[in-house]
């Protein structure tokens, strides 16, 4: 990127919030019901970049620019029966960058995209039902439930069509990792042996000055849901369960980090079989 400088310093990002809530009990006391509603502005937003292609093999930080969040966070518990509890939580958030640092256009998303790592969506609803094991004058219980984490993107740059690029380069075939378009383009105008070298045809297109650039896009962090399961007693100070989490041995998308231009995904522990054993003292 000609012209492009390593900030020497960075400013403070500061961040405004208004929120308004509730906190309830109703039904006498069978359900408790809690929410936010939330609007926040942020000024001068950090990030930290990895840039091998401009500057060299460090991590700085730089300010982005602004962004606006607004967001709704709710949980409930509800005694539905004596021997009844559903309870659960969700968790919805609307954000967007709305301004970018001159220097970094071309660089990381363009104004209106949805900040990184922050689903639209997620949420948990979980059920426990407790009845008495007469033979063992024993409580029992079985419960379940399940977290729903909504898709999201991964990091601020543009330059997901780029690193797919250089892996498939590199190692003979890209990541398969989904990839989503942000509208606009990355980079700087690709000419002679950079653009005759581009793997693939749909990774770029011609911007409005009539130059062929890599197309501005994420890799996305795909939805998924997880399962548990759980059946126990307790007895006197004693207690038992034999549980499953990861039901559905689901592999999860935790994150997605393509910073070293070397995409790798982390995810959640496979499927989990277990017995536990407690002693209250």
């Amino acid at each position: 990127y000609e012209g492009f400088l390593v900030p020497a310093v960075t400013k403070t990002d500061t961040l405004t919030n208004y929120e308004i809530g509730i906190k309830s009990d109703l039904a006498q006391g069978r359900l408790r019901l809690n929410a936010t509603l939330y609007h926040s502005e942020i000024e001068e937003l950090q990030m930290s970049r990895f840039d091998p292609a401009n500057v060299a093999f460090l991590v700085f930080i730089e300010n982005v620019g602004d962004a606006e969040v607004t967001g709704l966070d709710a949980d409930f518990s509800w005694l539905a029966t004596d021997n009844l509890t559903i309870s659960g939580a969700l968790a919805w958030v609307d954000n967007e960058l709305t301004r970018v640092n001159p220097q970094l256009e071309g660089v990381v998303v363009p104004v209106g995209s949805r900040l990184p790592f922050t689903p639209e969506f997620s949420g948990n609803l979980r059920a426990r039902w407790d009845f008495d094991i007469d033979s063992l004058q024993a409580l029992g219980y079985v419960r379940g439930g399940v977290t729903y984490t909504g898709s999201s993107r991964a990091l601020s740059t543009c330059n997901a069509y780029f690193i797919e690029d250089v892996t498939a380069q590199v190692f003979g075939t890209g990541s398969n990792l989904k990839i989503v378009e942000e509208g606009g383009f990355c980079g700087v105008p690709l000419t002679g042996d950079d653009l005759a070298s581009v793997t693939d045809p749909s990774f770029v297109a011609v911007d409005e000055n009539g130059d062929t650039r890599f197309k501005a896009a994420r890799y996305e962090q795909e939805a998924y849901a997880l399962w548990h399961a759980a059946v126990g007693f307790n007895k006197d100070n004693w207690g038992m369960e034999l549980y499953v989490n990861n039901l559905t041995d689901e592999r999860a998308q935790v994150n997605i980090n393509a910073a070293d231009y070397t995409p790798s995904v982390f995810t959640n522990r496979p499927r989990e079989i277990g017995l536990r054993v407690s002693y209250d003292y």
